[in-house]
């Protein structure tokens, strides 16, 4: 009986301790968070804004703006991680819609994707480590791919990578509440 209860108390102690936890936290799966990769490191956002710009009959676009604060409630803020998309449409009357938006169907005129921002208080960039601009040759991008999975008047959730000409990808993701910005 001894024999046994030293066994039971083994194979207890030998399992408790063999079995370790399959997290490991300095590498989260962040499927379901929104924000984006770049380089092996996932830098989250918290808010996206949405703006229709009518700009005429034939020149208007939609923007997308994902970041990680509120610049709506205060705009000095630092360490931000920030994702533009914006593209152009052939009407004002077209909004955002369950579908597929590449670079090969539409104007990808604006992206913009950093970390690491400073906003001064008058809501202006200030500094940054920028990954991704249209307006910087070395941080161009194409192919553009922006896949809205779903979309209604306060959510939407969407999928969107980007990849600069040097190969580099920045993939993400956001799945929330939105704010239109257009009337403001």
């Amino acid at each position: 009986m001894k024999k046994l209860n030293l066994f039971i108390a083994l194979s207890i102690g030998f399992l408790i301790f063999s079995c370790s936890s399959d997290d490991d936290s300095s590498n989260q799966n962040n499927n379901n968070q929104s924000g984006f990769n770049y380089d092996g490191t996932f830098y989250p956002t918290t808010d996206l804004y949405l703006n229709y710009t009518d700009s005429g009959p034939t020149n208007s676009s939609i923007s997308l703006i994902m970041i990680s604060e509120d610049l709506l409630s205060n705009c000095e803020v630092s360490d931000v991680n920030y994702v533009l998309i914006e593209f152009a449409t052939s009407s004002p009357d077209i909004l955002l819609a369950q579908e597929t938006y590449t670079n090969s169907e539409y104007d990808f005129f604006d992206y913009v994707v950093f970390e690491n921002g400073i906003f001064n208080s008058d809501c202006d960039l200030t500094a940054s480590d920028m990954i991704l601009n249209d307006s910087m040759n070395d941080l161009m991008a194409s192919p553009i791919t922006l896949t809205i999975n779903s979309i209604n008047d306060n959510s939407i959730n969407l999928n969107f990578s980007l990849t600069r000409d040097d190969g580099s990808i920045i993939i993400g993701s956001y799945s929330g509440n939105y704010t239109d910005v257009s009337d403001i």
